[in-house]
């Protein structure tokens, strides 16, 4: 198979916004942005020097064909397109290769990463899969010249790493919202927990196992602290659940 350089995105949300302004960004030439939405694909493709078109049956000849879109409309994009000898490539964190299965050349490009408000996009780690080993060789070589961290798993492993996100990001975001909710509730100054935040974080981030570096009354076993917590939060009920199941959880380690 010859070298990939010639992509077309299909989609227009934040993954294709993220896979144009890359690939583009890597000296690759984007031919065209499909897209339901004509408006919006032609905004991409403003930005990237490309084509814009809604007609999915009908695209320009390419080398990579990705498919950008939501998980659920996955099967009606792949019932419509016909890319001849194009490698078609989606970028789901949870939907198997398989669902690639009548295209010869299959691939998966998957962006560990919360698309929103990203500073550098060349650190975003890609999680692939290729449906066949002849794509192996020109894969590896497209990736090394996009410059990022990537790293082979299967679909299985594919999903838990999509499922260890899911914690690291939008649990964590979940709980920094509980928390700021009790300091708009009780009058706190936000701003002075974010040290605390920093620190978390900045401890994880050079190295440290979280278990180890866990503290608080759970980890204390502080029963009494508990349900002073618990108490204070009886006006919250979402919150008190949330507090319980943690400390249930932490107990239990």
């Amino acid at each position: 198979m010859q070298a990939i350089r010639k992509i077309s995105i299909v989609g227009t949300g934040k993954a294709a916004i993220f896979y144009s302004n890359l690939f583009f960004s890597k000296g690759f030439d984007l031919i065209e942005i499909v897209g339901r939405n004509l408006s919006a694909a032609q905004l991409i493709a403003k930005q990237v020097n490309a084509d814009f078109t809604n007609e999915y049956s009908q695209m320009q000849d390419c080398d990579l064909i990705l498919i950008a879109v939501k998980d659920d409309a996955l099967p009606e994009i792949i019932e419509k397109l016909n890319p001849n000898s194009a490698v078609v490539a989606h970028c789901a964190g949870s939907v198997d290769i398989n669902v690639l299965e009548k295209f010869d050349n299959r691939l998966v490009l998957y962006p560990l990463q919360s698309l929103s408000n990203i500073s550098n996009i060349s650190e975003v780690p890609i999680l692939y899969e290729i449906g066949s080993q002849n794509l192996e060789s020109p894969i590896h070589f497209f990736l090394e010249q996009l410059n990022v961290t990537f790293k082979c798993v299967d679909s299985e492993q594919r999903r838990h790493y999509h499922l260890a996100a899911v914690f690291a990001n939008n649990f964590t975001n979940a709980i920094l919202d509980a928390t700021h909710s009790l300091s708009q509730c009780y009058q706190l100054d936000f701003n002075l927990l974010k040290p605390l935040l920093s620190q978390t974080y900045h401890q994880v981030e050079q190295g440290g196992i979280p278990s180890e570096l866990q503290t608080g009354p759970a980890k204390r076993k502080d029963h009494k602290t508990i349900q002073t917590h618990l108490s204070e939060l009886n006006q919250f009920e979402d919150l008190k659940d949330l507090y319980q199941a943690i400390t249930n959880y932490l107990l239990k380690k």
